[in-house]
């Protein structure tokens, strides 16, 4: 069954081939519009969120899970929990928040668990509390500001394009 409308963003040929017998017609390029992204969980929002996220991943190398959260490739550490072992990574979850006629970018520290699972949520969140539970405004400042060196560039505007190395749609930050 053919889809009335299709929201994505990529190049043309892609979308096409992702969609393949799936679109009847020409794909057009539209604007977005004020009343588009008002909604911070909206599906416009959503997909803006989601390309960004994986563009500064692809761009600085980071794990993701390509929607909202990116990580530090390399371990943080080990925790332990009863008798099992959890490796920890640094991460930030993202949102995007629209203010005024400006699009922002809110960046909140977290920690990525590989392993995570329904089985073991429990213990992950005895070691996330254990880790962050006690984080004061000092240490939730220096992981900010680490986060913001990983994915900015100092001084000037940073450009992320989706897909990668495209420019068919450019975040500047």
């Amino acid at each position: 069954m053919p889809f009335k409308k299709v929201l994505a963003f990529g190049i043309l040929d892609g979308i096409h081939n992702a969609f393949n017998d799936l679109i009847d017609g020409e794909i057009q390029r539209v604007p977005i519009t004020e009343q588009d992204i008002r909604y911070e969980d909206g599906a416009i929002v959503s997909l803006l969120r989601q390309a960004l996220v994986r563009s500064i991943a692809d761009k600085r190398g980071l794990g993701t899970d390509g929607s909202r959260v990116l990580w530090k490739k390399e371990k943080y550490t080990t925790e332990r929990e009863g008798k099992d072992f959890f490796d920890v990574h640094h991460a930030a979850r993202f949102s995007l928040r629209h203010i005024g006629e400006q699009m922002f970018v809110a960046i909140d520290p977290t920690l990525y668990f590989p392993a995570e699972s329904k089985e073991n949520e429990e213990a992950i969140l005895n070691i996330r509390l254990r880790i962050l539970g006690y984080q004061h405004n000092d240490k939730f400042n220096a992981a900010l500001n680490d986060w913001r060196a990983v994915i900015l560039k100092r001084g000037e505007p940073t450009i992320f394009d989706y897909p990668a190395g495209s420019a068919a749609f450019q975040f500047i930050i």
